[in-house]
């Protein structure tokens, strides 16, 4: 089975967040470094959305798949699921929801032409190709990437990314997936209803692998991780009372899966994933609700008072968002007994750019830029904690020699393209009065 990380998943989420916009290509470089995703096409039928691209940082292929984000439209799928039964995945003995499957085609043939242009492009000849979806958008995810690897793309180059998707067909269906896709990832959340939808009794069988977060999706948090598609120890365990309660639907289907969703699981687990609200994320410069409150995982009770842990270095940082000059920002760091914040490799400095980014995420302000330790101190690149100089590749033009002696680093984050996030540059930050340039900081302290 393929690997997958943390980083990873993040980035594949974002991809599916895309998908919720009318301008995804302006979600996709928010989070590229050389902003160089673009949107090739893409379709709208009805409430349903499908975009296709390419993210040239990634070596990627991309095909995104919107889904549904209240209790209304899951019901009502599931509805549409019942009534139309299951139809034959083609050359094949599989059954899948004829809804889901029809639904997905029509979507598909709505970028066909674009996907198959990139896909053959020499330029793109060894690009993975992701499909991502969240909630309906994951049953189309999982059809399409299927339908590609077993009839047009080498399926060694699929790689096949879901975040609270239903169930889409019987267990010879999850079988022929599991068999055709090498790379499949299955993310589910807490009590998201959306996994057990339809139920088992219905003839419905998910596929594998599952990455299950029972609590917080929060940074650092383990997922329990399930090869097969249905398993107790994972997603599966709220499964029995939510499926009674659907199989005992007979009258009043709609306003009855109404009232099961609602009285045996979480929406709220279903909207969030890796600590993004899925609908508006992508929605950027207003003052809306992105992020959703997650707690982070791995080194609990260990940072002071309005610092945040990150659980693969152990450490603890904290945005102070008021801008200050450099000389202000070491005397704040040190009050705190930490210094401006060392960065040591691409998760941390991830980490570091998504931790400003969500103390302004549900505002307005949706770019700016913040102090980091790096230094010249004598013609040699220091940190301000004395840390090793391990990691300096994240300067804007690739030239850490933009650092002169009385220069300092400082790093972007971003809510919209072309905002550079997570990349650094230097300016004049020593002999400069009266104009002195002041920006936020990020502190760390070792624990």
């Amino acid at each position: 089975m393929a690997q997958w990380n943390e980083s990873l998943a993040q980035i594949w989420a974002l991809t599916m967040s895309a998908a919720y916009t009318d301008k995804p290509s302006s979600c996709l470089n928010s989070f590229s470094d050389k902003n160089a995703c673009y949107v090739m096409g893409e379709f709208a039928w009805d409430k349903y959305y499908v975009y296709t691209g390419v993210c040239e940082e990634y070596k990627a292929i991309l095909i995104g798949f919107r889904g549904s984000v209240n209790p209304e439209e899951i019901a009502e799928e599931a509805y549409y699921v019942w009534k139309k039964k299951q139809i034959l995945f083609p050359d094949s003995t599989a059954k899948v929801s004829a809804y889901f499957y029809n639904t997905s085609q029509l979507l598909f043939s709505g970028i066909r032409n674009e996907f198959f242009y990139l896909k053959n492009k020499p330029r793109y000849k060894d690009y993975q190709i992701w499909v991502t979806g969240h909630s309906l958008g994951g049953a189309f995810t999982s059809l399409i990437a299927t339908y590609l690897a077993k009839f047009y793309v080498e399926p060694e180059k699929i790689w096949m990314i879901t975040f609270g998707q239903p169930r889409v067909g019987d267990k010879v269906y999850a079988q022929l997936h599991e068999s055709l896709i090498t790379h499949s990832y299955r993310f589910t959340h807490g009590r998201d209803p959306v996994p057990h939808v339809p139920t088992m009794n219905m003839n419905y069988y998910h596929h594998g692998k599952e990455i299950y977060y029972k609590d917080s999706m929060g940074l650092g948090c383990e997922p329990i991780e399930c090869t097969h598609g249905e398993d107790l120890a994972c997603s599966d365990q709220i499964e029995a009372q939510l499926e009674e309660c659907i199989n005992e639907c007979v009258d009043s289907l709609y306003k009855c899966i109404i009232t099961c969703l609602a009285k045996y699981s979480s929406i709220d687990d279903h909207r969030c994933y890796f600590g993004r609200n899925i609908g508006p994320y992508c929605i950027f410069c207003r003052s809306i609700r992105r992020y959703c409150n997650v707690t982070n995982c791995g080194c609990e009770n260990k940072c002071p008072k309005g610092y945040t842990c990150f659980p693969k270095t152990g450490a603890c940082y904290k945005v102070y968002p008021k801008p200050l000059t450099i000389t202000d920002a070491k005397v704040r760091c040190n009050g705190d007994g930490g210094n401006i914040v060392s960065i040591h490799d691409d998760e941390e400095n991830f980490f570091v750019s998504e931790l400003v980014a969500r103390s302004y995420g549900n505002l307005t302000i949706c770019w700016n830029t913040f102090w980091i330790g790096l230094h010249n101190d004598s013609g040699n690149l220091t940190w301000d904690d004395d840390s090793p100089v391990d990691f300096k590749h994240k300067f804007l033009d690739g030239d850490e020699k933009l650092l002169d002696p009385e220069d300092c680093a400082y790093s972007h984050f971003g809510l919209k393209p072309h905002s550079y996030n997570g990349l650094w540059r230097s300016i004049k930050c020593e002999n400069c009065q009266p104009n002195c340039p002041k920006m936020a900081v990020v502190c760390k302290i070792g624990v």
